[in-house]
């Protein structure tokens, strides 16, 4: 009987267990042994607590199996802050949303997990509790009143500011900000309710104006037909003036007319008519006249 068969199940068993343990552990190696970096990423490797002084940029490798390794984001991505409580220099807080857009700085990512770990650790201990601050306290810098985070320029200014100042702190520790972006501005209570009083007030004098514009157009308009019908009055009294005036002249020409013809009739001219009318008379009656039967010539004598 050779040395195998002599061999015990116990020591049979014990071989196939070391057999298995070796395989997984085959296993395991060969599985660890490489990586697949994706694209806009950086993965940065770690060994007995010791961290790789380079990251691998976008690719597949083959890698210790003993090394651990943190994804960071070379693309942008965006967190976002609701309801933070902004107050201006009044004290009065407005409410409203921000948007945070940035990323981690290529070739910086050694000293980021180096310096202060993983990607979720450096937003929350570096991000996170920077941005609420910093907009706290560039708000009350650049807003006299609640009201003026309405306007478009307090907010643009804000958001260049903010992002200016992150970039300051940020930059030096492996990560960029690229946009800062607010939204859903909502003012205190007590300033809404001050405004809704002045459009009210506002609309109460807008329409008092529109009255009295109205009111003003009617006079006009009066005015207008006063004027011109005392223009018409005026112009039918200068007609009625000129009318009289005409039938006044003519009134005179006749008379004038008259009087050159009285003095123009003398006796001898009525003579004249008179004689040329067949109408000349000496003074003296007829003595005859024709009687009814013809051939009858009456004496009167």
């Amino acid at each position: 009987m050779n040395e195998t068969t002599r061999k015990s199940p116990a020591a049979k068993v014990a071989i196939g267990a070391i057999t298995a343990l070796v395989a997984i552990i085959v296993l395991v190696v060969a599985f660890n042994a490489w990586t697949i970096v994706g694209v806009g990423k950086e993965k940065v490797g770690a060994t007995f607590g010791k961290v790789h002084e380079s990251a691998l940029g976008s690719g597949f490798y083959i890698v210790n199996p003993l090394a651990d390794f943190e994804r960071y984001d070379l693309q942008e991505v965006t967190y976002t802050w609701e309801d933070l409580g902004v107050p201006a220099q009044d004290n009065l807080k407005t409410s409203m949303d921000v948007a945070i857009t940035g990323h981690f700085i290529s070739g910086m990512t050694a000293n980021v997990r180096e310096n202060i770990g993983s990607s979720d650790g450096f937003m929350a201990s570096q991000v996170n509790r920077r941005v609420p601050a910093m907009i706290v306290e560039v708000g009350k810098e650049l807003a006299v009143v609640s009201q003026d985070f309405y306007g478009e320029t307090t907010l643009a200014r804000m958001e260049t500011e903010i992002k200016f100042r992150l970039n300051k702190e940020l930059q030096q520790r492996g990560y960029q900000i690229t946009t800062v972006k607010f939204s859903d501005i909502n003012l205190p209570q007590v300033v809404t309710a001050a405004i809704v009083k002045t459009k009210q007030r506002q609309q109460e004098v807008n329409e008092q104006l529109a009255k009295l514009k109205i009111a003003d157009l009617q006079a006009q308009e009066k005015t207008a037909e006063a004027q011109a019908a005392s223009k018409s009055a005026a112009f039918n009294a200068t007609a009625a003036e000129l009318t009289a005036d005409a039938e006044l002249y003519r009134i005179q020409r006749v008379a004038e007319g008259n009087l050159a013809l009285s003095a123009s009739v003398t006796d001898k001219l009525i003579e004249l008519k008179e004689a040329q009318a067949g109408l000349l008379w000496n003074g003296v009656m007829p003595t005859t006249m024709l009687g009814a039967t013809p051939n009858v010539l009456m004496n009167l004598k």
